[in-house]
C-alpha cells in the first residue's frame, strides 16, 4: 500500500489510541483574549485553506487547535497538517486531540502512526495498544493496524511495533498473522517463522495463514517444505488472489515452470484476468522465454490497468532483441507511472548505443520540457550522457541558466555538485585520483555548502588507502550535521571495516539506523560492525534483510564472507554464484571467486 493509500485509511477513522500526555498543552494569553484568537486563528486557517495554502493553514489551525478544548478543531488541525506533509505539527495536534477525546480512536492512530514516523517504535506500540485496549473484536482490530503499518515505509520499525503488540496477545491468531506479514516485509524471516508457526498451532487450516507460513519457510531457506506447502494448498484452494500469491512463492523459489503451469490453468478458469496474465508475462520474461511474454504483454496493453507496465516491458523485449525502433515507439508511450523516467532514460540510451548522441540529449530535453515535473531528472540524465562522453563544461552548463532563474534552488544546486561528483568518479575509474582530488577542490570552491562533495572526496581517501584523511573528513561532516545518517554510517562502516575501533563504529552505526531504520546501506554497515565483533548469527540477519533490499555487490561480499565463518561453504558459494552474473568483474567479488572458484 502506497504512503497517500495509508494517509486516506487515517483520515477516514482507520487511526489509532496512544498513551495520553501527562498534562495538556497550556493555552497562552490572557482568558479575556481567548475567543478572540481562537476565531481569528480559524478564519485565518479556512482562508488560507480556500487558497490551498497548506502549510499557512495547517499553522492557523494548529494555533486554533492549542487554544480551544475542542476535539473537532484539533482532528481539522491534524488532518490538515498531515495533509501538508507536516507531520511534527500534526503529532503535536494529534497528541492535543488524544487529550481532549481519549476514547477517540481516530486520534489514537494517528499518534500512533506519527510516532513511528519519528521512529519512536515504544511510542507508536503504546498508541495502538489503546485501540486494542478498546476493540469489540481484536481480530478485527489487529487488521486494521495490520493494514495502518503495512503502508508505511519504515517497514522494520512497523514490524517492531506489531511485535510489542503481539506480545500481549499469544492466543490471538491475527496478531500472529499480523506479526508474520509485516516481518516478511520488513526481511525478518526467523521472527516472521516464528509468528507463522504460532499461528499454524492456532488456526492451522486457515487459507492465509497457510500461505504465510510458507512464505516464512521460504524466507528462512526451506525450500523444499514451503514448495511442498504451496503446491498442496494450490490443489485445495479456489480463490484466485491466493492462487496468484501462490504462484509467485513458487516463482520466488525458482520454480518458473511449476509456476507457469499453476498460472496457465488459472487462467482457463479465469479467461482474459489481466492480473493473471500480468503474472505469467512476468515468469515467461524471468525464465528467458521473451516471444511468449511479449505476446501476453501486446494482450495486455490494449486494457487499462497494466497498460503503462506493458509498453514498457515491450520496450524492454524490443531492445533486447534488437528492435531498436519498436523499442524507441514503445518506451515513449511510457510517460506517467512510476517507469516513466526510466522508459525515457532508456529511450536516450539506444540513441547513444546507436551512436547518436544529439538525439539522446535531444529526447531527454524534450520530454523534460513536456512534463514538467521530470524536468530536473530529464536534465541530470543528460548531465550523465555528457560526463560519460566527457564533456564536461557542457554538461555542468546545463545547471547554469536554471539556477539564474532560481539562485536558491537547493535541489538545483544539489545537482550541479552531483555533476562535479560523476566528473570525479569517472577520473577516480581511470585511475587518475590526482584529477578527481583536484577536480574535487574546484567543486567544494563552487558549492561550499554542499557536503555531498566532501563526502565523497572521503570515499575516494577511503578507496585509494589514504584511511587517516577519510575518517577526517567523516569526522568533520558528522561533527557539523550530527543529525545525518549518511554521515554517521559512512564514519561507522569506514571505522568497522578499516581500523579495530569497533565498539566506536557500532556507536556510530545504530546511531545512524535510529534516524533511517530501513536504509539498506545502514542496514548493511550494522551486519558487517556485528561480524566484527563476533555475532555471527546477528550479522548474518541483518545483511539478508539489506540484500532484500538492495542487491549489491559489497553487501554479497559480506554475506560469503559472514557465511564461510559459520562454516556454511554452499551457501557461500551459492551467493557468489548469484552475485558473479550480475557482476563478473567487481572488486568486492573477485577475491572470493579466486578462493571458491580457483
Amino acid at each position: 500500500m502506497s504512503r497517500s493509500a495509508g494517509l486516506l485509511l487515517l483520515v477516514m477513522a482507520l487511526g489509532a489510541c496512544a498513551t495520553t500526555p501527562q498534562s495538556p498543552p497550556v493555552l497562552e494569553g490572557p482568558a479575556g483574549d481567548l475567543d478572540h484568537e481562537l476565531d481569528l486563528a480559524l478564519l485565518q486557517g479556512e482562508i488560507t485553506l480556500q487558497r490551498n495554502e497548506m502549510v499557512a493553514a495547517a499553522e492557523y489551525y494548529a494555533r486554533a487547535a492549542q487554544r480551544s478544548d475542542n476535539p473537532d478543531i484539533a482532528q481539522r488541525a491534524t488532518a490538515v497538517a498531515f495533509q501538508a506533509g507536516l507531520e511534527a505539527l500534526a503529532l503535536e495536534s494529534a497528541e492535543r486531540w488524544q487529550w481532549l477525546a481519549p476514547d477517540s480512536l481516530a486520534a489514537n492512530r494517528y499518534v500512533g502512526a506519527l510516532r513511528l514516523r519519528r521512529g519512536d517504535v515504544e511510542g507508536a506500540a503504546d498508541a495502538l495498544g489503546e485501540v486494542l485496549l478498546r476493540a469489540d473484536d481484536l481480530t478485527v482490530a489487529f487488521d486494521e493496524l495490520l493494514t495502518i503499518l503495512s503502508g508505511e515505509e519504515r517497514r522494520r520499525s512497523a514490524a517492531a511495533v506489531m511485535g510489542l503488540l503481539a506480545k500481549d496477545y499469544p492466543d490471538e491468531p491475527m496478531a500472529q498473522f499480523a506479526l508474520a506479514r509485516l516481518s516478511l516485509m520488513a526481511a525478518r524471516p526467523r521472527q516472521a517463522l516464528e509468528a507463522a508457526e504460532l499461528l499454524q498451532a492456532l488456526d492451522p487450516q486457515w487459507p492465509r495463514g497457510r500461505l504465510t507460513y510458507a512464505q516464512a519457510l521460504l524466507a528462512n531457506g526451506e525450500t523444499e517444505q514451503a514448495v511442498a506447502l504451496a503446491s498442496e494448498m494450490m490443489a485445495q484452494e479456489r480463490d484466485t488472489d491466493l492462487r496468484l500469491e501462490l504462484s509467485g512463492l513458487l516463482m520466488a523459489a525458482g520454480l518458473e515452470d511449476q509456476a507457469r503451469e499453476h498460472l496457465q490453468a488459472l487462467l482457463a478458469e479465469n479467461p482474459g484476468d489481466e492480473d493473471i496474465l500480468r503474472a505469467l508475462a512476468l515468469v515467461n520474461l524471468r525464465s528467458g522465454d521473451l516471444e511468449a511474454s511479449e505476446a501476453l504483454w501486446n494482450d495486455l496493453r490494449q486494457g487499462f490497468r497494466h497498460q503503462n507496465e506493458a509498453y514498457y516491458y515491450l520496450g524492454r523485449i524490443a531492445r533486447e532483441n534488437g528492435r531498436t525502433l519498436a523499442a524507441i515507439r514503445n518506451l515513449s508511450r511510457v510517460t506517467t507511472g512510476p517507469q516513466a523516467i526510466e522508459a525515457q532514460v532508456l529511450v536516450a540510451l539506444i540513441y547513444e548505443e546507436s551512436g547518436d548522441l544529439d538525439s539522446a540529449l535531444r529526447h531527454l530535453a524534450d520530454f523534460g520540457n513536456a512534463s514538467p515535473r521530470h524536468t530536473d531528472a530529464m536534465r541530470m540524465a543528460q548531465a550523465r550522457l555528457l560526463v560519460d562522453a566527457r564533456r564536461d563544461d557542457e554538461a555542468l552548463a546545463l545547471f547554469d541558466a536554471p539556477l539564474q532563474a532560481r539562485p536558491d534552488d537547493a535541489q538545483l544546486s544539489y545537482a550541479r555538485a552531483s555533476v562535479y561528483a560523476l566528473i570525479c568518479q569517472r577520473q577516480s575509474d581511470d585511475g587518475d585520483v590526482r584529477a578527481a582530488l583536484a577536480t574535487y577542490r574546484v567543486a567544494v570552491a563552487a558549492h561550499p555548502d554542499e557536503p555531498l562533495l566532501r563526502y565523497q572526496r572521503a570515499l575516494l581517501y577511503e578507496r585509494t588507502d589514504q584511511v587517516r584523511r577519510a575518517i577526517r573528513e567523516l569526522e568533520r561532516l558528522v561533527e557539523q550535521d550530527p543529525e545525518s545518517p549518511v554521515f554517521l554510517n559512512a564514519l561507522g562502516y569506514t571505522l568497522a571495516d578499516r581500523t579495530r575501533q569497533y565498539a566506536r563504529a557500532r556507536t556510530l552505526i545504530e546511531q545512524a539506523l535510529e534516524r533511517a531504520p530501513d536504509n539498506p546501506a545502514i542496514i548493511d554497515s550494522m551486519g558487517w560492525v556485528l561480524f566484527r565483533l563476533g555475532d555471527y548469527e546477528g550479522a548474518l540477519e541483518y545483511l539478508q534483510h539489506a540484500w532484500s533490499l538492495m542487491r549489491d555487490p559489497e553487501v554479497a561480499a559480506h554475506i560469503i564472507e559472514v557465511r564461510l565463518a559459520r562454516g556454511e561453504h554452499d551457501e557461500a558459494l551459492e551467493m557468489l554464484r548469484t552475485a558473479l552474473e550480475k557482476w563478473p568483474e567487481d572488486r568486492h567479488l573477485q577475491p572470493w571467486r579466486e578462493r571458491l572458484m580457483p
